[in-house]
C-alpha cells in the first residue's frame, strides 16, 4: 500500500469524507495547497464539536443508564430469588432491607456497608466521576494536538510578517535562533480564529484590543512584538513636499504613536509634517 493511500484512508475514516473530497481540500492541482492544513484543522474541528455534541445529549446518559440499570437489574434479581425477598426496594435500599431482615437486634449502618453484599454491589457500581475523568482528559489531549497544529500555522504567517517589517538579525547564529524563538512564542499567549489567510488575535473568546478600545489585527500584533525583540530597519516614503520642481524626497516613517509625534514636533517644514502624516497613516492603513 502507498503511503498517500494509507494517509487517505485514515483520514477518510476519521474526518468522515471520501477521498475525492479529501483531495480538493489538500491539492490545488498537483501541489499541496497551502490552506491544507488549515481545513484539515477545521473539518477536525467540526467533527469534534459532533462527537462532543452528540455524547452529551445522548451518549453517554444512554450508556450509563443502559449499563447500570443491566447490571442492577440482574444483581438485584439474584439477591431477591437466593433470599426469598418479596421487595421493590432497588440498589442500596434492596440490601439494607436484606440486611435489615436477617438481623435480631438494630442495625448500624457503618456495619450495612461492611456486609460483602454490599462490598460487591457497590465493586461493580460504574463510578461516573472516574469516567467523566477520562473523557476530559481525551478531549484535553486532542485540544492540545489541534493547537500546536494551529500555531505552528501562525508561527509561519508571523515570520512572513516579520521578512516585510525589514529586521536587523544578529550575525551570531545562536543568538539569532534565541531572539527568533522569544518572538514567536510571545504569539502562543493568545488563540487565534482563521478564516483562509484572515487571522484573528483572540483571548478568552473575545478578540483583542489596544489601550484605545481598537481592535488589534494580526500584522499590527506582529509590528508590536517585532519592535520588543528587533531593531527593524526604517521605512522610506517618497513625497513632492518642499521640492517645487517636483523632484521627490525621502522621509522616514514612524513606526509608532510616540515616533510619529517626535518626527512631527522636530519638522520646520509644515509641507513635510503633513508629508510624515500621510506617510504615517499610509502605513497604518497597510498593517
Amino acid at each position: 500500500m502507498k503511503e498517500q493511500d494509507l494517509l487517505f484512508g485514515v483520514l477518510s475514516k476519521t474526518l468522515q469524507k471520501n477521498p475525492e473530497d479529501l483531495k480538493r481540500m489538500i491539492y490545488n492541482g498537483d501541489e499541496i495547497s497551502e490552506t491544507a492544513i488549515e481545513s484539515l484543522l477545521k473539518e477536525d474541528t467540526e467533527r469534534v464539536k459532533r462527537l462532543k455534541t452528540e455524547f452529551e445529549t445522548k451518549g453517554f446518559d444512554n450508556g450509563y443508564s443502559k449499563g447500570k440499570g443491566e447490571s442492577l437489574s440482574s444483581f438485584e434479581s439474584k439477591v431477591r430469588e437466593k433470599f426469598g425477598i418479596d421487595s421493590s426496594a432497588q440498589g442500596i435500599d434492596l440490601i439494607e432491607e436484606l440486611i435489615i431482615k436477617n438481623q435480631k437486634t438494630s442495625v448500624d449502618p457503618n456495619e450495612v456497608k461492611k456486609h460483602p453484599a454490599y462490598l460487591e454491589l457497590e465493586r461493580n457500581s460504574i463510578k461516573k466521576d472516574e469516567y467523566n475523568k477520562v473523557i476530559s482528559e481525551f478531549e484535553n489531549y486532542k485540544n492540545s494536538i489541534a493547537k500546536r497544529e494551529k500555531m505552528k500555522v501562525i508561527h509561519s504567517k508571523a515570520m512572513e510578517q516579520l521578512k516585510k517589517l525589514n529586521p536587523v538579525i544578529e550575525d551570531n547564529d545562536i543568538v539569532a535562533k534565541r531572539r527568533m524563538e522569544v518572538f514567536l512564542s510571545e504569539f502562543d499567549e493568545f488563540d487565534y480564529e482563521l478564516d483562509g489567510d484572515y487571522v484573528m488575535p483572540v483571548r478568552n473568546g473575545t478578540r483583542i484590543q489596544d489601550e484605545h478600545g481598537n481592535p488589534v489585527g494580526f500584522e499590527s500584533l506582529v509590528r508590536e512584538k517585532a519592535q520588543r525583540n528587533f531593531v527593524l530597519n526604517q521605512q522610506t516614503y517618497k513625497s513632492n513636499a518642499g521640492n517645487s520642481k517636483g523632484q521627490t524626497s525621502v522621509i522616514n516613517v514612524p513606526r509608532n504613536d510616540k515616533e510619529y509625534m517626535q518626527a512631527v514636533l522636530k519638522e520646520q517644514d509644515p509641507e513635510k509634517r503633513i508629508a510624515i502624516k500621510k506617510a504615517y497613516e499610509a502605513s497604518k492603513s497597510n498593517d
